[in-house]
């Protein structure tokens, strides 16, 4: 029987704790700095914003955040770092917009921009749950607001090209994750080495799922997350948008801002509020 996702390593403490040194921002950082910087953003909404590097960085630039994230242990991790910053951290998913919202005078958080980085969008598995999101996100934004957001190319992955027949350990060497027989070996200044690898688990459809493994050299612990991971093309994105209300404005394949096609590794979606 298939195991069903547990997302550990945004809950275990041992696994948030090594967060930020696993799941580096810089490939996507200056991008995100540099959309604020073009559209004039004063207020930002950064929705799963994990433990805010990102959202702390935006920050730093003058615009005014507003971040959400489900996990309490992430917000407690931000916290940490960013405890004396002006950023208005919420507790819950995206459909906290909307509550947020109905509090404010204008009963609306009339936000230029919404973002969601860290492939988020992918955890959605559920069309009702995508589609749920995507309008409480529109309602939160001023006219000629910006959503700005960015999914994996299911195209250009393997497992969607290739036979059930080709095994997990394969598929996991094709990818940009590390496999068991790849590992990689990043250094964190609390607990030293860690070794992570990927394994996938099955593909059903258009839906991903498989383990992250965790091994600390130092203490010989070994942590297991369990994560399942949707893949849309781009031609159900931009329906989902269009069926939300946004027009699409650009969509970028890679972090240079460079159009996307049909072998790009990124759709980056940029649509705004009409």
């Amino acid at each position: 029987m298939q195991a069903k996702p547990n997302y550990s390593e945004f809950s275990e403490p041992q696994l948030v704790a090594i967060y930020d040194t696993v799941n580096c921002i810089d490939e996507y950082k200056d991008f995100y700095i540099e959309l604020a910087k073009k559209l004039s953003a004063t207020t930002i909404i950064d929705i799963g914003c994990g433990t805010g590097l990102l959202t702390y960085e935006l920050s730093k630039q003058g615009h005014k955040l507003i971040a959400i994230e489900p996990s309490l242990a992430m917000i407690e991790r931000t916290l940490e770092r960013v405890y004396d910053s002006p950023i208005r951290f919420i507790h819950g998913g995206v459909e906290n917009l909307d509550s947020l919202g109905a509090l404010e005078e204008t009963k609306t958080l009339n936000a230029d921009l919404a973002i969601m980085t860290g492939h988020v969008a992918q955890f959605f598995l559920n069309d009702a749950d995508w589609q749920a999101a995507l309008s409480s996100i529109y309602k939160a934004l001023k006219p000629g607001g910006h959503f700005a957001f960015e999914c994996r190319n299911p195209v250009v992955q393997p497992w969607f090209k290739e036979s059930a027949a080709i095994d997990a350990t394969n598929h996991a060497a094709h990818i940009d994750w590390p496999s068991a027989t790849n590992r990689r070996t990043v250094h964190d200044q609390t607990a030293g080495d860690v070794e992570w690898w990927a394994q996938l688990i099955a593909v059903n459809g258009n839906r991903v799922s498989y383990e992250i493994h965790y091994f600390f050299p130092g203490t010989g612990d070994k942590l297991i997350s369990i994560n399942e991971l949707r893949f849309r093309d781009r031609n159900q994105l931009e329906k989902s948008l269009v069926d939300a209300g946004f027009v699409i404005e650009k969509v970028f394949g890679n972090w240079d801002f460079s159009l996307a096609d049909s072998m790009s590794p990124e759709f980056i979606f940029v649509a705004g509020r009409a």
